[in-house]
Order: structure tokens, then sequence, then C-alpha cells
């Protein structure tokens, strides 16, 4: 099922999911929490332009839906615990935030960040890319790491101990300084 132009589920309204693939436009973060999902795929874009804690964030947190297809476009501060299951674009404006001992993952492709991804000692996991764009910052101490690569076009600023895994980064290590620097895999420099 495709869902183009406008549609709207009203209050109380629900979507179940049981297969299949559902695919949609744009939505927020509320609209999307009324989807009841128990298998199948999604696909779409929601945008969040709030203070949330993702670990409230129930509804991409569904392992039993493929939810990679869809991008969680952040306006605002994402910070907390959870392991979600869609790509990230993180605006110009957005933020996310990663405190001692919380770990955010992300599943989803095509992850960027324009604005700045704040890491306190924590972990953010990034499932497949990321790119870090011109305006992008990424900075704390911690863990780091992009499975499906690393794309580095902005600024990085690290403290500590920080380990940054990932398969390629055009940053040169150089600049990557004082931190250690983790190579589980290639690094091109």
């Amino acid at each position: 099922m495709t869902v183009g132009g406008t549609t709207s589920i009203g209050t109380g309204g629900e979507v179940n999911l049981t297969g299949g693939r559902f695919e949609f436009r744009q939505t927020t973060l509320a609209e999307f929490s009324m989807i009841s999902a128990t298998g199948g795929a999604m696909a779409g874009n929601m945008n969040h332009s709030g203070y949330t804690d993702v670990s409230t964030l129930t509804a991409l947190q569904n392992n039993a839906v493929d939810l990679t297809d869809v991008t969680l476009t952040n306006s605002g501060v994402l910070y907390g615990d959870a392991s979600l299951g869609n790509a990230l674009i993180n605006t110009k404006d957005g933020e996310v935030e990663i405190v001692d001992g919380e770990r955010m993952r992300f599943s989803g492709t095509g992850n960027t960040n324009a604005g700045e991804i704040n890491n306190f000692r924590g972990m953010v996991r990034l499932s497949q890319d990321l790119t870090n764009e011109k305006s992008g910052f990424i900075g704390g101490r911690g863990q780091f790491a992009a499975d499906g690569g690393w794309v580095n076009q902005g600024a990085m600023a690290f403290s500590g101990t920080t380990d940054i895994l990932a398969m390629s980064t055009t940053t040169p290590v150089t600049k990557l300084s004082p931190q250690r620097v983790r190579q589980p895999r290639s690094l091109t420099t």
C-alpha cells in the first residue's frame, strides 16, 4: 500500500500492518506511533523538531518490521538510549546527544549530519553509512561507529579516549587528536 498526497489518521485512529510494505511520503512521530505493525516493511519520512528521549520512540524500535527505508529528519534534540530501525538526517538545527552509558543506534542507510552529534562517554552506532556534511559537527568522547562507512566533510573534535570504528573516512588522522583511533577495518586518509 502506498499513501500519497494527504492522508490523515484521525484522533484515536490506527493503521495495522501485518505484512507487505506500507509507504508514506511524510508524517510526524506522533502519527507514526499510531501505526501498529507486527510484520512487513515501511518506507517514508518523519519530521522531528522537539526535545525527545529516543527510548520513548517504541514504534521505531520494532524489530518485527523492516524500518531501514524510514528516515527520521531531526531539527530538534534526540537524546537517550535506544536501537532505532530507521535512518537519520540530522539537519543544521538538529542535535543528537548521548551521555555516559547510553547507546543510540540507527539501522537505516543514507545517514547524514549537518547539525551536531555530541557524545559524552556513550556510543553512537550507525549500522550503515554516515556523512558528516560541511556544516556538521561530531565531538565528545566515547565510541562512534558507522559500519557502512564514514565520510567527513565537516568538523570533528574529540577528547579523552575516543574510538572511531568505520570502513573509511575522508578526514586525515592528523586532524583527529588527541584521541585513540581504532581501525578494525581499513581507514582511508
